[in-house]
């Protein structure tokens, strides 16, 4: 769909744009009632190069694919991509899940662009701990 390059770049700009700030615009949906969500960053990214936003909670992210997006089930085998939204599995200390972007899967480990991790952080760029992934959307 667009390619690896061009990807890149976005993501980077957008990553730039979006640092230490708090991301409350959800993509093609709008301003998020929730304010500053995890699921703003992918989305917002994704309203970047055209793709339409993903509805719900993170929780519900698990296993979704359309028009423009893959599901991948998590294996140690996946290199994550740029532009790859990684989902996290619910559990006790996430009980709405999380997600992340990948700005960059050829680093051990990826690194990402995530917010609301802990709740209440702005946007932020850091290691991505594959630890808990369910799977990735990706782009087509």
């Amino acid at each position: 769909m667009f390619p690896h390059r061009r990807r890149r770049r976005h993501a980077w700009t957008f990553a730039h744009t979006w640092a230490g700030k708090y991301l409350t615009h959800n993509g093609t949906l709008g301003e998020n009632p929730n304010g500053a969500q995890c699921v703003n960053v992918p989305n917002g990214f994704w309203a970047t190069l055209g793709v339409p936003a993903v509805v719900g909670n993170a929780s519900e992210w698990a296993g979704y694919q359309d028009g423009h997006r893959t599901w991948l089930p998590w294996s140690s085998e996946l290199a994550p991509v740029v532009g790859d939204c990684v989902v996290f599995r619910v559990g006790v200390a996430d009980p709405d899940g999380h997600v992340a972007l990948v700005l960059d899967g050829t680093k051990t480990p990826p690194f990402s662009l995530m917010q609301n991790y802990p709740t209440g952080c702005p946007v932020q760029l850091c290691e991505l701990l594959q630890i808990g992934v369910e799977g990735i959307i990706r782009l087509r």
